[in-house]
């Protein structure tokens, strides 16, 4: 679960709603030994297609709903800043790794 939700986190801007929505249930479901992939993904397309009416139709939140042009540029900076942050850490509080 844990999986899914960084990827819906990850995945919100670069690829808009659609597509993070869909990502995040199907894995989700992944995590179940008792999955049935063919109900996972009829039933990610029914939660997908009910969080952008609630959520843009609805509510009328400001969400993109399909990807960037530079979707997957956007994604790779995301975990660039996020792994030079992690290293920079590791360096701070571990002596000798300079």
């Amino acid at each position: 679960m844990i999986i899914a939700i960084s990827i819906f986190a990850a995945t919100i801007r670069p690829f808009g709603l659609v597509i993070a929505t869909y990502l995040a249930f199907v894995v989700s479901n992944a995590g179940s030994k008792e999955v049935r992939w063919v109900e996972a993904l009829v039933a990610g397309l029914v939660m997908t297609i009910f969080c952008v009416g609630l959520f843009v139709y609805l509510l009328g939140l400001p969400f993109q709903l399909t990807p960037q042009s530079n979707a997957l540029q956007l994604l790779y900076n995301q975990f660039a800043d996020i792994f030079g942050t992690f290293v920079t850490l590791i360096r701070k509080f571990v002596p000798g790794l300079q």
